[in-house]
């Protein structure tokens, strides 16, 4: 009788411990999902930002260009003169 009234015991303490672990589960999971949606917001964010700065950059290559030219232009000038 005794043994049976141990084997509840553990059995109850077990049940609890498995519903106490799907709990932590469903909890992990859905942590989960909103850490992959903020993933998925911040490479957006970052994908966005590089291709401004791309761009940025690219404007600046231009206008060393022209102002290069204009240098090597002034240079042959006076050269000339």
């Amino acid at each position: 009788m005794l043994e049976a009234a141990e084997a509840d015991v553990d059995e109850d303490k077990a049940e609890e411990e498995r519903a106490n672990l799907a709990e932590l589960f469903k909890q992990a999971q859905e942590e989960k999902v909103a850490f992959l949606d903020l993933n998925q917001t911040l490479q957006r964010k970052l994908a966005e930002h590089l291709r401004s700065t791309k761009k940025a950059d690219d404007v600046k290559d231009v206008e060393k260009s022209v102002t290069d030219q204009e240098q090597r232009y002034y240079k042959c000038l006076t050269q000339v003169n």
